[in-house]
């Protein structure tokens, strides 16, 4: 199987939604000195082929600590795009 194959005919259109465990949020943000203090849901989307991909995110009842200033938001937007799988010349 050629791989580069994959890559320009898989496409997909991806919608769901997640409930992370801070724990595991907060270890994978141990070495910037900031932590997530709320996150009830995290709404996600992607789309395109595997190395083209736009996604976006939603991230509900945010609370995020760094250092001594507290930051909430009721509704967090994030989107973007991304080249996972580009060829590479």
């Amino acid at each position: 199987m050629d791989l580069n194959d994959l890559n320009d005919t898989l496409k997909f259109d991806i919608t769901t939604y997640m409930r992370p465990k801070l724990g595991f949020v907060n270890s994978k943000l141990s070495d910037t000195n900031i932590s997530i203090t709320n996150l009830s849901k995290m709404d996600i989307s992607a789309k395109g082929i595997l190395k083209d991909i736009e996604f976006k995110v939603k991230l509900e009842n945010l609370g995020i600590k760094k250092d001594d200033i507290k930051s909430k938001y009721k509704t967090f937007f994030s989107d973007g795009k991304d080249q996972p799988y580009r060829r590479r010349c």
